[in-house]
């Protein structure tokens, strides 16, 4: 943690932490370890849940992926308000029963594929506890790699990207020219 000039450690760095400790215990697959940073009432994703629905998603998803990984990319701060960029990794070992995850894997046999997703989570930490809690997840990729999603048509993913580089150049020479 970073100090300020007076040595005490800023609000946003405690926060920071905070949620990084958090993410840490579910990391280390204590599910009731995670759930205790959070409030009795939460709002997740703008619905008010208690403590008890955290657990049932948290679990959910430790049942689906007993592997799961939210490996921290980047964590910022700004007042109540912190942000974790993550990369969300696991093997698909189980059935999900809630409609976590964008409800993409619910009631869908374990395919034992492995997955590497991006997830950005934002907290708001109150009072010691996660009080708000949103995210913006790349779902549609997690289940394009466990193969619940048919390929689509003629699709090469190897051949999108050298494709928009060279839109992208013609762009860049028809407007200079």
């Amino acid at each position: 943690m970073s100090m300020q000039q007076n040595g005490s450690v800023s609000l946003e760095e405690k926060n920071k932490d905070f949620a990084l400790r958090m993410n840490a215990r579910l990391n280390e697959g204590d599910v009731d370890g995670c759930v205790a940073f959070f409030a009795e009432k939460v709002v997740n994703h703008g619905f008010r849940v208690d403590r008890g629905m955290v657990r049932s998603i948290l679990l959910d998803i430790t049942e689906t992926f007993p592997d799961a990984r939210f490996d921290p990319l980047l964590a910022t701060a700004e007042g109540e308000w912190v942000t974790l960029r993550m990369r969300f990794s696991g093997t698909h070992r189980g059935v999900s029963r809630l409609p976590v995850n964008g409800g993409v894997l619910m009631g869908i046999p374990p395919t034992g594929k492995e997955f590497s997703a991006d997830h950005i989570h934002v907290y708001r930490v109150r009072d010691g506890a996660i009080h708000e809690h949103y995210a913006c997840r790349d779902d549609l990729e997690m289940a394009r790699q466990l193969g619940v999603l048919p390929p689509l048509p003629g699709f090469d993913p190897g051949s999108v990207l050298p494709k928009a580089q060279t839109a992208t150049e013609e762009k860049v020479l028809v407007t200079a020219g």
